[in-house]
C-alpha cells in the first residue's frame, strides 16, 4: 500500500482586532491630564516661591523715613489711621515732620491751610499686607501750632494724641484712641472701639456713640453745654464740680447721674439714650 500525503492543514483566521474600550482611553486621557497639570505645578511653583519671597522681603523691611512740611499757615490737623499705630506730639522743632516706617506707607502733605497724614493701600499681593510692621508713626507739630483745630478718622489700630487743640472732631470705627491735653470744643463719634478725652477747658462736647466705650475726663473751666446721644455701649463722663442742668429722655439705657444738679443751672447737660449705660460725676 501506497502512502498518501495528508493534505495541508488550511491557516487559522486571525480573530478580529477590537477598537479600545471607553476605560482605556479615558484613563489614557486622565495619564495625559494629571503629567500636564504636574508640570504647569512645577511651572508655577517657582514662581509664587519667588513672588513671596519678594513680598516677604519688603514686608519685613524695618527701615524708617522722615518727612516734614511746613508749619506756616496751618489751622487743621487732618489724621486718617487705617491700621497700625499713630503717635501725635509738640515739640521745639520748624517744621511739622513725621517719622513712619518706610513699608507703612505713611504720607504727609500740605492740602492749602490743612495738613493732611494718611496711610496708603494696604494690601499687597494675594490681598496680603505689610507682614511684622506695625505701621507705627510719629507726628511732630511745633509748639507755635498749639491751639490748631485736629479732625481724626480712626478705623483701626490707634491714635495716642497729646497737645493743645481748638476743634477737635473724632470718629472711631474701631480701635482706639486717646487725646490729652486740652481743647475748646469736642465733636466725638463712635461706631466701634474705643477713646479717651483727658481734657481741659473744653467749652462744648457733643457724643454720639453707637457702640464701644468712651471715657471721658474734663478739668479745668466746666464745659457749657454737654450732649450725648447714646444707642449703645458706654459713656463715663467726669465734669469739674459745678453745678449743671442735667436732663435725661430714652426709653431704655442707664443713667446715673453723680453731679449736683439744678434746672436753672447755665450749664446744661442732655442725655439721650437708646441702650447702653452713662455716667456722670464730679471731678
Amino acid at each position: 500500500m501506497t502512502d498518501q500525503p495528508l493534505p495541508p492543514v488550511p491557516p487559522h483566521p486571525e480573530p478580529p482586532r477590537q477598537a479600545p474600550s471607553s476605560n482605556a482611553r479615558l484613563g489614557s486621557r486622565a495619564l495625559a491630564v494629571t503629567v500636564s497639570v504636574l508640570g504647569g505645578i512645577a511651572l508655577v511653583v517657582p514662581a509664587a516661591g519667588t513672588a513671596f519671597a519678594t513680598v516677604a522681603s519688603a514686608s519685613f523691611d524695618r527701615s524708617r523715613d522722615t518727612v516734614s512740611a511746613d508749619a506756616a499757615g496751618v489751622d487743621l490737623v487732618d489724621l486718617t489711621v487705617p491700621a497700625g499705630s499713630m503717635t501725635v506730639r509738640f515739640d521745639d522743632v520748624d517744621e511739622v515732620t513725621l517719622d513712619a516706617p518706610s513699608a507703612a506707607r505713611w504720607s504727609l502733605v500740605r492740602d492749602g491751610s490743612s495738613l493732611v497724614v494718611d496711610r496708603g493701600n494696604l494690601t499687597s499681593l494675594f490681598g496680603i499686607g505689610a507682614w511684622g510692621d506695625d505701621g507705627n508713626a510719629i507726628l511732630t507739630l511745633p509748639r507755635s501750632l498749639e491751639g490748631v483745630d485736629l479732625d481724626v478718622d480712626l478705623l483701626a489700630g490707634g491714635a495716642d494724641i497729646e497737645g493743645d487743640f481748638g476743634a477737635v472732631v473724632s470718629e472711631v470705627d474701631a480701635g482706639f484712641l486717646d487725646i490729652e491735653g486740652s481743647a475748646d470744643t469736642v465733636e466725638a463719634r463712635m461706631s466701634a472701639g474705643g477713646s479717651s478725652y483727658d481734657l481741659a477747658d473744653v467749652q462744648s462736647a457733643s457724643f454720639d456713640i453707637s457702640a464701644g466705650g468712651v471715657s471721658a475726663d474734663f478739668t479745668g473751666e466746666a464745659p457749657e453745654a454737654v450732649d450725648v446721644t447714646l444707642s449703645a455701649g458706654s459713656l463715663d463722663l467726669t465734669v469739674p464740680d459745678e453745678t449743671y442742668a442735667v436732663t435725661t429722655s430714652g426709653d431704655f439705657g442707664d443713667v446715673d447721674n453723680g453731679l449736683d444738679t439744678d434746672p436753672s443751672a447755665p450749664r446744661t447737660i442732655d442725655v439721650t439714650t437708646d441702650a447702653g449705660s452713662v455716667s456722670l460725676s464730679a471731678g
